[in-house]
């Protein structure tokens, strides 16, 4: 099963995740409320899955999957956002993203997103 860093400035989303993460096997190596926490966390824990908000302060989630591919090309990155802009999907690609996660989500979207990254 995999290892997981889940970044997102919600508490709550974070819980949501982590507990079905951990429902599911997982381990969560930990959680970060900010782009910048999110690296320096992706870069002491080397996680294999990251789930990743695009809406962080102090570094974007955009900029902060940058920082994390320099440091890990092979990472799994699943987005998790309810941002929709046109041009998100293209650099999102750009960036090797593997999977996105459309906020709101159930348990079941989640699993979905798991089950085809694994598939």
């Amino acid at each position: 099963m995999s290892r997981a860093l889940i970044v997102d400035d919600s508490t709550l989303i974070r819980s949501i995740i982590a507990e079905e993460l951990r429902r599911l096997g997982h381990e969560v190596a930990g959680e970060a409320a900010g782009g910048r926490e999110a690296v320096r966390l992706f870069g002491e824990l080397i996680p294999d899955l990251v789930f990743m908000d695009l809406a962080l302060d102090e570094i974007d989630g955009l900029e902060s999957i940058r920082r994390i591919r320099a440091l890990s090309p092979s990472v799994r990155i699943v987005v998790v956002s309810a941002l929709e802009r046109a041009n998100v999907a293209s650099e999102l690609q750009a960036l090797g993203v593997d999977r996105y996660l459309r906020k709101p989500f159930t348990p079941e979207d989640l699993r979905a997103v798991l089950a085809a990254d694994n598939g």
